[in-house]
């Protein structure tokens, strides 16, 4: 087994983004930088700035706006400031957004059905159908929901951190505390490899760290018993972070106990 570390494994693992045909420009990016010795710390600040740069500005202005103009929506109110111009932008841009996340959700999808199947990544087909898929189900979704957008955003932005935060602490409990970040990464994408199909350990303490957020829930649709104890607040992520981690912490030291015996 080949053990990668560092910025060796950060360039084989996004290397191997070919599934989905975009290995070019991630070669040409390796092959200019790999003399330097910052392909890892440019990679980390081009996502970080990308995403959360643009979030924090994006923020900052519809804060502005909405005490700027309290009694109008975002969109009514960037189009009193600015002009109808800016709709026309905003809207090409959101066609833009929306061909990315379809992207990305037919990516997950290829990933995940690559467990079982490797595919083809000179395929059209393979990339096109779940791309199709993921935008009609987004199309769908928008039309059934766009009467109340930011609520059910909101909502539903908080059911994601209660799906996540357990499966985040997870990973982070295992990379940083349980390998030490020491991962045959090429055998993430290669069937019954040494990691196996399913990590049971994992999941376990993911459904663990689940079952432990659900009184500490608040959502429209249902309320954790424990919540109106707590003034109303939803801790529930924090809960799960912490039973996650420590399930799955607890999980692996048994297994490599039992392993030490035999």
């Amino acid at each position: 087994m080949r053990v990668i570390r560092g910025q060796e494994r950060v360039r084989e693992c996004v290397y191997r983004e070919d599934l989905a045909g975009v290995d070019q420009p991630v070669r040409q990016f390796q092959d200019r930088d790999e003399n330097t010795g910052n392909e890892a710390e440019g990679l980390f600040w081009a996502i970080y700035a990308g995403n959360v740069l643009a979030t924090v500005v994006s923020c900052a202005i519809g804060a502005y706006l909405a005490a700027l103009l309290p009694a109008l929506g975002p969109v009514a109110a960037i189009g009193k400031v600015s002009g109808s111009w800016a709709l026309a932008v905003m809207a090409f841009s959101l066609v833009n957004a929306c061909t990315f996340n379809a992207y990305t959700g037919a990516f997950q999808i290829l990933a995940f059905g690559n467990m079982w199947r490797r595919f083809k990544s000179v395929s059209v087909m393979v990339r096109l159908i779940p791309f199709l898929c993921v935008m009609a189900a987004g199309v769908a979704v928008a039309l059934l929901g766009y009467r109340s957008f930011v609520t059910n955003l909101s909502n539903f932005l908080g059911v994601l951190l209660v799906l996540f935060i357990p499966w985040s602490a997870v990973n982070l409990a295992d990379y940083f505390i349980v390998r030490r970040a020491r991962y045959d990464v090429a055998a993430f994408f290669t069937p019954a490899s040494t990691y196996g199909n399913f990590a049971w350990r994992g999941l376990l303490a993911y459904a663990v760290g689940l079952a432990a957020e659900w009184p500490f829930v608040s959502q429209p649709d249902y309320t954790g018993p424990l919540v109106k104890m707590l003034g109303g607040a939803d801790i529930s992520w924090l809960v799960g972070w912490f039973v996650a981690a420590g399930v799955y912490l607890l999980a692996m030291h048994a297994g490599q106990g039992r392993r030490t015996e035999s």
